[in-house]
Parts: C-alpha cells; structure tokens; sequence
C-alpha cells in the first residue's frame, strides 16, 4: 500500500533528523511485520516505522532533514513481510546494580532503561537511569532518574514518609515491569508499568501507571507519556484527577557546576512568564529571558515550552508538554547540602506541597543539544514538521 503525502518546514528553519509521524487507517495491523519506507521526489529511500500508540492509533514514522522552507512531495509505502523489517536498534550492556533492564545506541545517545531495585536509594529508581550524549561522553543522569513518578503518592495526605529518610513509598521507590514495544529500524519505544505501595489516601490505592519511552534513530528528539488509572483526590485543599507528578533528576558535576545554571520559559503568546521564588514561596517573579536558577527553587506557571542551559559550554535541555502545565517545581542544588544533593537539578511536574499538575496521557518531548542558540532549537520542537496527506 502506498500514500501521498507533502512535508513543509513551516518557519523558516532548517532540520535534521526530526522525526516525523503519519496516521494511518487500515496499514494492516500488527499481524505480521510490515516493511515501510518513504521515496522522495528524487528517488531517495528514506527507512519508515509502522507502530501502534498507546491509544491504539496506527503510524508511521521516519526521520527527516530538510532546508528552511522547504516543501517536499513524498511516497510513503509498507507492505507486508516474513520478517521483521529493517535493522533493530544497538544494543549495550545494561547495568544490573541500578536496576538496568535495557540499554541502547541511538545514534545520538547512548539511553538506559530501569524499571527500579525498590531500595530506596537514588540509583534505585525506575525510569531513564541512563542518558549520554554520544558527542559528549557524559551521563548527564549519574546515579539518579529521570522520568519516575512521585505523584499523587508522594504526597502528606498519603502519609509519604520524608525522601530524606529514604524510606519513601513514592512511586518512584519500587520496581517496575518491563515491556519492548518497537525496536527498529526508525522507534525504540517501552513501556514501564506497574502499582504503587498503598498509603493513607484510600483514592489513590490500587492505581496502575504506564510509562511509555520513545527514542527515534539519529534524532536529536526524545518523547514520554504517562497513564494513570482515574482518580479523584484532594491534595492540601485542591482536587486533583488523573495529575501526575514526574521527576527529572540530574545529578551529573559538569566542571565543579551542576548541569544546568539558568532557564528559559517559551510563552509568545504573552512575552514573559510567572514564577514564584523559594520553598515555600516567598514573592512573585516576572521572567522575560534566561534566568539565574543556581542555588534557588522555583514555580513557574502555565508552561507549555521551557529550556535549561549550560551558560559554561552551551549545553541545553529542551522541554515541550503537549498540554499545558499549572505549575512546575524547578530546583537546583550546586551547593552541598546537608551532604546531599550537590549538583542536583531536579524538574518536576508538581506544584508547592507536591500538588501534581501534569495531565495524564501528555507527551514529554525533550533534547540535550549543544548550541549557542537554543532558542532556534526550542522553536523547531514548538513547531515541527507539517505533514498533509495527498487525497
């Protein structure tokens, strides 16, 4: 079978190895392999991916690089195979003791995945336990997770013991189930399931979360969704359904400084973001360009599209929600504190009182990058390749 389809760059920027998705009806199932492929107008063979989301809808994907600009005509054909097609992504040795399940080359970074040793330490979590830039050569996760959910367990009204006396039953403090979902040729994507420990808080017992990782060969990008079973509960005064707190934690030292030292919010429709300084907060605070966030904690407001950079060497971790997000919990340790959490940044979902604002079923889109300028980045991700379907 075969579509016609036509790729625009919309802004003016170029790409590469962006990944670029399709919506299929009737690509024939997942009842044997497909080979998929896109031909461009020169008669280029650019590898394709037929998967299935997590709501049930049936894509393709491919990666694609285009000049700023551009309109491109293309033929994107799959057909069925005795095989699986095309070549499944590198695999490398997972490491066992932080809880590794899976391990993998890219083509850009070198990705870990743990499902969690449910001890209670840092290097136990579960959720992206390993992330290298392959230009790079740093972990820049180094002995935490990125991606785990705390809430709406991690919370007072469940009776969550304090993290510092590592006796937690976050649910980011035990251990997940596995599942391999699409390896190859174009989406590695997995899913990490699993139930929390039941606390105090008889609304949020027995509620399954799905974590969902997708890395795209030779791409830059990166995307996460969380599920969460239904729910209602009241958190410190205000109801909550189906919000999830997920933390990002890094703990690498780049040159004696945590990863990231300052903050951009990406708000065009208004010019400027709000944020509340401290923990608990103290004032309100304007933000119109990157911000100083070393050594401070800070909640910023209705978020779609933020980054941190490095300010040392122009490192930068690109974020962008496909909902929008009440609040954000951002804190930075470069300092030691108590013996603990030096250089520590950490990126929740959460507002104060560990209130959880991310809607279940959001996707997360991510990329570390190096670039003097990371706010042309940042608008390739707020605004990716279009793609139209030739009726």
């Amino acid at each position: 079978m075969k579509i016609e389809i036509i790729i625009t760059e919309p802004i003016g920027r170029s790409r590469r190895n962006e990944p670029v998705f399709v919506p299929l009806s009737g690509a024939g199932g997942r009842e044997a392999p497909l080979h998929a492929g896109v031909v461009t107008e020169t008669g280029a063979i650019i590898p394709a991916q037929i998967f299935v989301d997590s709501d049930g809808t049936e894509s393709a994907v491919f990666v694609f690089s285009c000049n700023r600009g551009e309109k491109k005509r293309a033929t994107l054909e799959w057909s069925p195979a005795e095989t699986a097609a095309g070549t499944m992504f590198k695999q490398c040795k997972a490491d066992k003791r932080s809880g590794g399940i899976r391990k993998i080359d890219t083509g850009v970074y070198i990705a870990q995945i743990g499902t969690g040793l449910a001890d209670g330490s840092m290097q136990g979590k579960w959720g992206l336990t390993f992330l290298q830039r392959k230009d790079e050569g740093i972990n820049l996760i180094d002995g935490n997770s990125f991606g785990g959910v705390y809430g709406p367990f991690f919370t007072q009204e469940n009776a969550c013991k304090a993290y510092d006396e590592e006796l937690g039953i976050g649910a980011q403090h035990y251990s997940m189930t596995f599942k391999e979902l699409d390896n190859g040729p174009v989406l590695y994507r997995c899913l990490l399931e699993g139930t929390p420990p039941a606390g105090a808080d008889e609304n949020v017992k027995e509620k399954r979360i799905q974590a969902f990782f997708s890395f795209y060969h030779s791409s830059d990008w990166f995307d996460r969704e969380y599920t969460i079973d239904d729910y209602e509960t009241v958190i410190w005064g205000e109801t909550i359904k189906n919000n999830l707190t997920v933390g990002d934690e890094t703990n690498v030292s780049k040159n004696g400084r945590t990863a990231f030292q300052e903050i951009r919010f990406f708000t065009p429709e208004r010019g400027f973001s709000r944020y509340l300084l401290g923990d608990p907060p103290r004032k309100s605070e304007i933000a119109r360009d990157w911000l100083n966030i070393v050594d401070k904690c800070i909640f910023p407001f209705d978020l779609k599209y933020f980054a941190l950079r490095n300010r040392y060497d122009n490192s930068a971790l690109l974020y962008a929600y496909s909902e929008t997000i009440r609040a954000l919990q951002i804190v930075n340790r470069e300092s030691c504190s108590q013996g603990r959490f030096k250089d520590w940044v950490n990126i929740g979902t959460n507002g104060f009182c560990e209130i959880p604002y991310l809607p279940g079923g959001t996707r997360i889109r991510n990329g570390y990058i190096t670039s003097e300028n990371p706010e042309i980045e940042m608008q390739k991700m707020t605004h990716p390749l279009q793609v139209d379907i030739v009726k």
